[in-house]
């Protein structure tokens, strides 16, 4: 297990950690939170461990608190599609766990069956993923919602917490978006804007420049989606291959393959971003 966080933005105490929990203090508006991150023991036998942890952490808590992690189990037989139906007595220490912490469900979005394998050459989907926060936690963050993201290079989907904080969105600048380049009609573009007269004003240095950017821009809305769009696109399309048991394993590969160059090519507009390389 890993923690990542800015040290400049968060004041962050590590009070417990081992190889199943992290758990830390911070410091939201003056108030004291609790956060827990967990991964639970892939051994049954040893799993009981991690919630005795977690209860006697408990024991000695009274302010805002949240989990989130890979727990490797599951709350009951109908967070699970395919293979072998489970004892309910298995899922008793669990489900104790969640209820003597005092812990509650986020709302969330997408497919929360998070973890995908095979049993006996039939696919089997879990809920092994998942964030929940005592009564405190959703008094302080109500609009806190989970999103279960695609599928890509693992078997596990991302799971990405938002507590509701959102940043004002300013006015968008043009931006000349290296991914452009070679791209078909963009060199028309640019000329017919460089020599054309879009808005009818002085043929100016500077009036060329703006309808070259509004030519681009134009242009820009004709071309077959890419980018952010493509990512989105294949995302949804692996969403649903990776929600119907029928998809054959090949076409799930082609997929994430192609999901992957995707984000490989998005990469590049991050660099460009991160590095002002704008024109």
């Amino acid at each position: 297990m890993a923690l990542f966080y800015n040290q400049d933005d968060f004041q962050v105490l590590v009070l417990f950690e081992s190889n199943r929990l992290i758990d830390i203090e911070a410091v939201f508006k003056e108030r004291i939170i609790h956060l827990t991150f967990v991964y639970g023991d892939p051994v049954p036998k040893n799993r009981d461990l991690v919630w005795e942890r977690i209860l006697r952490i408990s024991s000695n808590r009274s302010t805002p608190w949240f989990l989130v992690g890979d727990f490797n189990e599951l709350t009951g037989n109908h967070e699970k599609r395919g293979g072998k139906l489970r004892h309910p007595s298995s899922f008793l220490a669990f489900n104790g766990m969640i209820r003597d912490c005092g812990f509650l469900d986020f709302p969330y979005i997408g497919d929360c069956l998070s973890w995908r394998g095979w049993r006996d050459k039939k696919p089997i989907r879990c809920r092994l993923d998942r964030a929940l926060g005592n009564d405190d936690w959703h008094d302080l963050f109500p609009d806190t919602v989970t999103e279960y993201l695609p599928m890509i290079a693992s078997d596990h989907k991302p799971l990405v917490v938002n507590i509701g904080a959102k940043r004002p969105r300013g006015n968008r600048s043009f931006m000349f978006d290296r991914r452009w380049i070679g791209k078909a009609g963009l060199m028309d573009a640019i000329a017919s804007g460089w020599d054309g007269d879009l808005d009818q004003v002085s043929n100016t240095f500077i009036h060329k420049i703006v309808n070259c950017r509004k030519a681009i821009s134009q242009w820009r809305k004709s071309q077959v989606p890419y980018g952010r769009e493509t990512i989105e696109n294949l995302k949804w399309q692996l969403e649903v291959a990776l929600a119907d048991d029928s998809i054959p394993p090949a076409t799930i590969s082609d997929l994430q393959s192609r999901l992957r160059q995707a984000y490989g090519d998005e990469e590049i507009y991050w660099y460009q971003k991160s590095r002002s390389k704008w024109m």
